[in-house]
């Protein structure tokens, strides 16, 4: 009996291990080339580390608002996953390949790295951003619907009805 009483918690305790989520650290650009007076949101992103304390950090090349701060928890299926966000809004200081560090975050001990990138910053003051199907939850579908003339349709979603089609003689 003892035996099996062992056995039992040792097998739940291999199970409720598998289900800790790793801890990590993540650096996240809303862009790779911006103009020269658009922003750059960064976020630093710690998956499944609770609270923790973003370490200094210098932007040289770059004006600073921020950070604000992101929490997130889900459990999926009995799995629990948490993130905690530090968001930086960057504005360049200069045009060319301007860096963002990274980050070395000491994890009990152990450390999560996340490693600099870089963004390219172009003479125009503007760059205009590509919308894709992923960030848009209708992607391309009203694109793709073809026009139908004289069915007395909207001409836009958000237009005045087309004119009805002429009566018949």
């Amino acid at each position: 009996m003892f035996k099996r009483t062992i056995l039992v918690i040792f097998v739940l305790g291999l199970m409720i291990s598998g289900l800790v989520a790793q801890p990590a650290v993540q650096l996240h650009l809303s862009d790779q080339t911006i103009g020269s007076k658009d922003a750059l949101q960064v976020t630093y992103e710690f998956k499944n580390i609770s609270q923790p304390q973003m370490p200094d950090v210098s932007f040289a090349d770059w004006d600073v608002n921020g950070p604000s701060i992101s929490q997130r928890t889900s459990i999926i299926n009995g799995n629990a996953t948490s993130s905690y966000s530090y968001i930086y809004t960057l504005y360049p200081k200069h045009i060319g390949t301007l860096k963002v560090p990274g980050i070395t975050y000491d994890y009990n001990g152990k450390p999560l790295v996340c490693h600099d990138q870089t963004v390219k910053v172009v003479q125009k003051e503007h760059v205009k951003k590509k919308q894709s199907a992923g960030t848009d939850p209708f992607g391309s579908l009203l694109q793709s619907i073809p026009a139908m003339p004289g069915m007395g349709l909207p001409s836009d979603i958000f237009g005045s009805p087309s004119a009805p089609p002429p009566p018949q003689a």
